[in-house]
């Protein structure tokens, strides 16, 4: 898929390794910094309504320890954590829209670890004829491809690729030209600065001078050597006449850092996150005048992240939870009751299940299943229903309370009042 087919130059080519780029790598950073936030649970169908999480479920275990062994003494290792694997899930995600993980088995067929492959280190394999959509995968090793089963990858897609349907589609393809752009600036930037911070002028040998001792090239390299470098700001000679001509040129006058904004803003636009929550100066500055830090950390959960675990999930119950027995009545969802940013929006969830509740509308089990809460048989039942089992408190025995004591003639002559 070519989004720039009208153009002889191959910006994807151009835009090189996009985990150089900064402007990519501060979407993937943010992306995989807060996957792990909201655990990934395994779910069962507990009524038509209720589902409550398996916590002891295998699959959940094998995903929170990935690549988890037993050492010769029987301590458990492990060379890295579901943390680190959601972070590499997560550059593979943004700069390729195709994430490779590997199932390894044990002697009895048993998956006990699962490692990431890196999208540029496994492709998948089809018959031309279209027999099969995927025959078998590939991953590279010592510069040969080796064959891997389709049961033994778990293939994650960015949507799909419409000429290669087999492959997932990362919406960055649609921005290589801007994030060259970027990468341009700012080596064009840093040029700049290292010689000397302006374009200043142009030196020449002195046409109107007659026998002129220095040439053209002999001038450059003298300029040069006396003016940068650990010779910047020290003053110079030159023998014969020559001419300088100031252009007055700056980084400020050419706007290369106004030059930014227009990749912060479409890659922003593309992946769905807002540019201030990356970090980008486009979006810090919108800040200012409009929404609030957490109002737009809160979009970026509403419109990428949640959207996107429930794509992560939907293929995670699809090509990994059936390695672990029956999936009938299971599902696979992330945690989001965990998630810190969202916790306003879980004051508002809890308001409105409790209404919920109090209106009829929904039992206690489900209202407990929605904020993420453990059920019980006897929670399947209805505010009035359960009101109906409500019996008033019995009424208080009447007391024998003593009057106070009443003096006649120095004798009490108080009496016993009920």
């Amino acid at each position: 898929w070519n989004p720039y087919a009208n153009s002889a130059v191959n910006y994807k080519r151009e835009a090189g390794d996009l985990g150089g780029s900064s402007l990519v790598m501060a979407a993937v950073n943010w992306m995989g910094t807060n996957l792990p936030e909201a655990p990934l649970q395994v779910l069962k169908q507990k009524s038509a309504k209720v589902l409550e999480p398996v916590l002891d479920h295998p699959m959940r275990d094998v995903w929170q320890h990935p690549t988890r062994y037993l050492t010769r003494d029987g301590n458990p290792r492990e060379w890295y954590s579901s943390e680190l694997l959601w972070k590499a899930f997560a550059f593979s995600w943004i700069t390729d829209g195709n994430v490779y993980i590997r199932k390894v088995r044990n002697a009895s067929g048993q998956v006990i670890q699962l490692w990431y492959e890196p999208h540029f280190t496994c492709r998948p394999r089809w018959p031309q004829d279209g027999s099969e959509f995927i025959s078998h995968y590939e991953v590279l090793r010592n510069g040969l491809w080796y064959r891997v089963e389709v049961e033994d990858v778990i293939h994650s897609r960015y949507g799909i690729d419409p000429n290669t349907p087999q492959l997932g589609l990362s919406p960055v393809a649609s921005v290589y030209r801007e994030i060259f752009t970027d990468g341009e600036r700012a080596r064009y930037s840093a040029l700049i600065l290292k010689n000397g911070g302006v374009i200043p002028f142009i030196i020449s040998p002195d046409p109107s001078a007659a026998n002129a001792s220095l040439s053209a090239r002999e001038i450059k390299d003298e300029w040069e050597y006396r003016t940068t470098g650990d010779n910047l700001g020290r003053p110079m000679v030159l023998t014969g006449p020559i001419k300088v001509q100031d252009i007055g040129v700056s980084p400020e006058k050419l706007l290369v850092e106004k030059a930014s904004a227009i990749p912060e803003e479409r890659l922003a636009a593309v992946i769905g996150i807002p540019a201030a929550v990356l970090g980008y100066g486009v979006g810090l500055d919108q800040t200012k005048v409009g929404a609030t830090m957490r109002e737009l950390r809160e979009q970026a959960y509403e419109s990428f992240l949640i959207p996107t675990q429930r794509v992560i999930a939907g293929e995670l119950k699809a090509q990994l939870l059936p390695e672990f027995g029956d999936t009938k009545g299971l599902d696979v969802k992330h945690d989001l009751a965990q998630v810190r940013v969202l916790q306003e929006d879980r004051k508002a969830l809890f308001e409105r299940e409790t209404m919920a509740f109090e209106k009829d509308i929904k039992t206690r089990a489900e209202v407990r299943s929605a904020l993420g809460l453990d059920t019980k048989p006897e929670d399947e039942i209805y505010f009035s229903e359960w009101r109906e089992t409500l019996k008033p408190a019995p009424e208080m025995p009447p007391l024998n309370v003593a009057a106070p004591p009443q003096l006649v003639n120095g004798k009490d002559q108080s009496k016993v009042v009920h």
